[in-house]
């Protein structure tokens, strides 16, 4: 849902902001830049808070420039376990 927001925001607000440069109207050009705004803050809101409302968050790991990884939706618990269990082994390790 919140990607077709973006996407419908990206969409809709170029239209308006390529036809404001067309015709020379700023206020035009200001209202396409809103809707591309919205609609991102829209996908942000979908994306990142209402999942932290449920308990779940995004998790990414950066190994190195090559190796990473990234989940979503994961239990807050399940994520603090596992980043206990990284540090520790990365402590043995180390």
């Amino acid at each position: 849902m919140g990607a077709a927001a973006l996407s419908a925001g990206v969409i809709a607000g170029g239209f308006l902001g390529f036809d404001g440069v067309r015709s020379g109207t700023p206020s035009l050009l200001f209202v396409g830049a809103v809707v591309v705004f919205v609609g991102a803050g829209f996908d942000f809101v979908m994306a990142l808070l209402l999942e932290g409302l449920h308990g779940r968050v995004s998790l990414e790991v950066y190994a190195s420039a090559e190796r990473n990884a990234c989940a979503s939706g994961v239990e807050i618990s399940d994520a603090d376990n596992f980043i206990d269990a990284l540090a520790t082994r990365i402590a043995i390790q180390g």
